[in-house]
């Protein structure tokens, strides 16, 4: 019975090596085929599904198939971001590179306050260098909290900021989605100011994150 078992195991592993050969070779990216990826030669890489990809790291070959279409990227903030101006300031441990031509849809989770809450909170993404065909981006629900009101809801551009005109001192946590088609490729940064400045403080806590997954169309 073991001999059996390990021979239908040597046949199966011998089955998908031989079929995994004999597929095409073919360029990174175009699907259906076996291709060989390095960081040197496709710094860029996206992979699209059906890829089967051998990795060579110092002459240790990894191979994985791409079940799902795209690449996904994070970042979270990793110290508390504070701004205590109109201006916008840079969430700088939030940046991702964007391929050019590509799209993205994603999320921004952000856990943020204001010492003065009728100073507001207001967030765009007009922190990089990529260029967008088209962009939105919203909120998708007013978060939790005594007082706290959004104003801007969705934004089509990727400098005009949602806001929220009265915010809360305690930490409230902002939703909001995005929609992106990238025109030159480059960073995208999100960004964070007070809606008005007197005497209060925005801040951004450590923990709030940004996620992107490549997508199809």
């Amino acid at each position: 019975m073991k001999r059996k078992i390990l021979w239908l195991m040597s046949a199966f592993l011998f089955a998908t090596i031989l079929s995994t050969l004999l597929m095409p070779m073919r360029a990174p990216g175009q699907g259906g085929g076996l291709a060989f990826f390095n960081t040197t030669t496709y710094p860029n890489l996206q992979p699209v599904a059906g890829d089967i990809m051998i990795f060579a790291h110092a002459g240790i070959a990894r191979t994985c198939t791409i079940n799902q279409l795209g690449n996904s990227s994070e970042a979270r903030v990793t110290s508390d971001v504070t701004n205590a101006t109109g201006t916008m300031a840079n969430l700088s441990d939030l940046t991702l590179t964007l391929g050019a031509s590509t799209k993205y849809v994603g999320r921004l989770v952000l856990f943020a306050n204001n010492s003065t809450p009728a100073e507001g909170l207001q967030f765009d993404f007009n922190g990089g260098t990529a260029t967008v065909t088209s962009i939105e981006f919203g909120f998708i629900a007013t978060p939790p909290g005594s007082g706290l009101a959004l104003g801007t809801l969705t934004s089509t551009a990727i400098g005009t900021p949602l806001t929220a005109t009265t915010a809360t001192t305690a930490d409230a946590v902002y939703v909001i989605e995005i929609g992106i088609a990238v025109n030159a490729a480059g960073t995208f940064i999100p960004r964070v100011a007070e809606v008005s400045h007197n005497s209060g403080t925005a801040t951004v806590r450590k923990q709030s994150y940004l996620w992107l997954q490549q997508s199809s169309n």
